[in-house]
């Protein structure tokens, strides 16, 4: 019983009251109204899901697979619920490739760097060779397009940070970068790789996906042979150890602005450390 049924109480009824005379059957009144609130509810659904689809068009997901990626992405809870979700399709082995594609291109166009999609590409990564070996291929063809001038500062350096934790993880490992040439780097991508290195220096000691050195951390905590760990896997590749090396000595000499006064004593602590490792193979 609510306020309309004893405003309409004169003219249908007092239903409520056993033995009183009324007309119409409010039972199936109430389920009309939860129906049409249920189909308000689903045509609100439908114009959220065609705004996400044609956002996803115009970023290029042409594929009904990109598409569905896409979207999972952007309204999935968290980075497990999208991974679930995900896992739930039932696709074939080259279809599941844009995962790791789609995730990737998620990652750069935010407008500030998102531990989201991180994760989900952590996640991926941590548990498939076949998506490792796809994220290899797309930060090959990501590097490419970056040294061609094909991205923006901000969404090289949204990859380079995620990229950094992945390295800094174990889900992948350097050697991913052995297809660049260091004698002949642009402008954009010796800062991709500045801002990936310190990254990975940063990740070697903390967990977070923040890219943040745990509460209260001091330069004494620095665990040099994490780092050491995360660039012995170069020693396989002596042009890329000679390579990442540059870029570290470049690093010592320029501290990154905005820098706590911690974080750039554990990042000049981690590149000794990290020189020390790369010195064996040049």
């Amino acid at each position: 019983m609510g306020l309309s049924d004893l405003l309409s109480a004169d003219s249908r009824g007092k239903w409520w009251l056993v033995g009183a005379g009324w007309s119409g059957n409010p039972l199936v009144e109430k389920v009309g109204t939860l129906s049409t609130q249920k189909k308000t509810k689903t045509v609100d659904e439908q114009e959220d899901e065609e705004v996400i689809l044609d956002f996803a068009r115009k970023q290029g997901m042409n594929t009904d697979v990109r598409r569905s990626v896409f979207v999972t992405l952007l309204t999935s809870e968290d980075f497990q619920h999208a991974c679930d979700r995900l896992h739930g399709f039932k696709l074939t082995h080259v279809q599941q490739r844009e995962f790791v594609r789609v995730t990737l291109h998620c990652c750069g166009m935010e407008g500030a760097y998102n531990p989201y999609y991180t994760l989900v590409l952590n996640n991926l990564c941590a548990n498939s060779y076949d998506h490792r070996f796809t994220l290899q291929y797309a930060i090959w063809d990501f590097l490419r397009e970056l040294d061609e001038g094909g991205y923006s500062d901000e969404r090289a350096s949204n990859v380079a940070k995620t990229l950094a934790f992945l390295f800094g993880r174990g889900s992948v490992d350097v050697t991913i970068l052995k297809a660049l040439d260091f004698t002949d780097l642009s402008k954009a991508t010796r800062r991709f790789l500045d801002v990936l290195v310190r990254t990975l220096f940063i990740t070697t000691q903390s967990a977070s996906p923040l890219l943040k050195l745990p509460k209260g951390f001091t330069p004494d905590d620095t665990d040099t042979e994490a780092v050491e760990a995360a660039f012995e896997k170069a020693l396989a590749a002596p042009e890329l150890a000679g390579g990442l090396a540059w870029v570290i000595q470049g690093i010592k000499k320029t501290p990154a602005k905005g820098t706590t006064e911690t974080g750039g004593e554990v990042v000049r602590i981690a590149a000794e450390a990290a020189l020390g490792v790369l010195a064996r193979a040049i």
